[in-house]
C-alpha cells in the first residue's frame, strides 16, 4: 500500500459573536503595573504605577478583515521629587 497526502479546502463560517464571546473570556477585565523611571534626570524617587479596566468587546467584521475593539479606562499615578538640575532649570 501506497499513502499519500492530501489537502482539503473547505469554506468556514464562524459567528462574530461566538469570536466575541471567546475574546471577552480570554481577556483580562482589570490590570495593572509598574514602570520604570524614564527621567531619572529630572524626576528622582520616582514610583510610576498604572490600572486599567477595560469594557464589553465588540467584534465586527468586513472581507478579510476582522476587528475587536473595547474602551479603556484607567489611572496613571507618578510621584517623586524633582532633582536638584531640574530645580535649578525651573
Amino acid at each position: 500500500p501506497v499513502s499519500k497526502n492530501s489537502i482539503v479546502v473547505a469554506p468556514v463560517a464562524i459567528a462574530l459573536s461566538a469570536i466575541r464571546e471567546q475574546a471577552e473570556k480570554a481577556a483580562p477585565r482589570n490590570f495593572a503595573g509598574k514602570a520604570e523611571n524614564p527621567i531619572s534626570q529630572i524626576l528622582q524617587d520616582a514610583d510610576i504605577g498604572w490600572t486599567a479596566a477595560r469594557g464589553p468587546m465588540s467584534a465586527t467584521g468586513d472581507k478579510d478583515v476582522l476587528t475587536i475593539s473595547t474602551p479603556i479606562t484607567g489611572k496613571l499615578n507618578v510621584t517623586g521629587s524633582l532633582s536638584a538640575k531640574a530645580t535649578g532649570a525651573l
